[in-house]
């Protein structure tokens, strides 16, 4: 796997320390190992993404381990689904091997995209469970893929997920974790049959601090088909976490879109209580790209 030019769309070749095309197109890779493929046309401001307080808050929190049963979700449904794939298609490619770290079958080299990556939490645990994996991460964030570029196996790049900068039909998986992306775009990446695990808010994610900050709370709409893709598996994962310190509820509001939304006063009083139970609700979908 390999990135591609956001100029030209002819592949990237890796000669230390520059990300190079066949027509002279070059991007030196930062010394954190992560390389930055967003053209000055696709931002939107100078620093595009989470800032930099953001993503420190949101690493602290998941580093709790709070949202580790989506984790192991996530890790067996990528393992059931891309074996699977490689049985139903008897690609040639893969073969089932038992390993007493992973939830199933283990295959070899499947190829995955982390889009909106973060400060890389999620692709951590899971090569750590699955660690045959290989991954290719991208976020809009450049403080973001700094920060989980540093020492990790994925090759990570600051790139827009509404213009990715992999081949076509490049990978067997997309990870698709509370980001907006283009569609069309994780349709093209896609090889026959791969598959695109989505994760979004359920109906009562993080519930308590809805009714806390707004008078009338909005139901939530459930996740939509996506052109291109046969929806071949859903998945609710709900458990509630009892939150106890000033610092462990801030960095939840200031990982989520609450930090810039709902009664100030209301966030203020929540973080200094320093008690906070709240539901964790996460909609799991699993799609199938239809060009088989």
């Amino acid at each position: 796997m390999t990135w591609r030019c956001p100029n030209c769309n002819n592949p990237l070749n890796f000669e230390p320390p520059t990300w190079r095309c066949q027509n002279g197109h070059s991007f030196d890779q930062a010394k954190q190992g992560y390389v930055n493929l967003v053209l000055a046309h696709q931002k939107r401001s100078k620093s595009p993404g989470d800032n930099k307080a953001m993503i420190q808050a949101r690493r602290r929190f998941l580093n709790t381990g709070y949202y580790e049963p989506l984790v192991f979700s996530l890790n067996e449904i990528l393992v059931k689904h891309l074996a699977d794939r490689d049985n139903q298609h008897n690609s040639g490619n893969a073969s089932e091997v038992l390993d007493s770290q992973c939830f199933g079958p283990q295959w070899l080299d499947p190829l995955c995209l982390d889009l909106g990556c973060g400060e890389g939490y999620y692709v951590n645990e899971l090569s750590r469970l699955t660690p045959a994996t290989q991954w290719q991460c991208l976020d809009i964030s450049k403080e973001a893929v700094k920060l989980a570029a540093k020492g990790a196996a994925a090759q990570y790049a600051v790139a827009s997920s509404f213009a990715i900068p992999l081949e076509d039909a490049s990978c067997d998986g997309v990870l698709q974790i509370f980001a907006p992306a283009s569609d069309q775009e994780i349709w093209r990446v896609l090889r026959p049959g791969g598959i695109l695990v989505r994760v979004g808010p359920g109906t009562d994610h993080l519930k308590e601090l809805k009714r806390a900050l707004y008078a009338n709370v909005a139901q939530r709409k459930p996740q939509e088909d996506v052109d291109g893709f046969d929806t071949i598996a859903l998945h609710s994962l709900m458990y509630s976490i009892q939150l106890q310190g000033f610092q462990l509820i801030e960095d939840l509001i200031a990982m989520t879109p609450y930090q810039w939304a709902g009664d100030r006063q209301v966030k203020k009083n929540l973080i200094e209580h320093g008690q906070l139970r709240v539901t964790l609700d996460f909609s799991i979908q699993v799609l199938k790209n239809r060009n088989t």
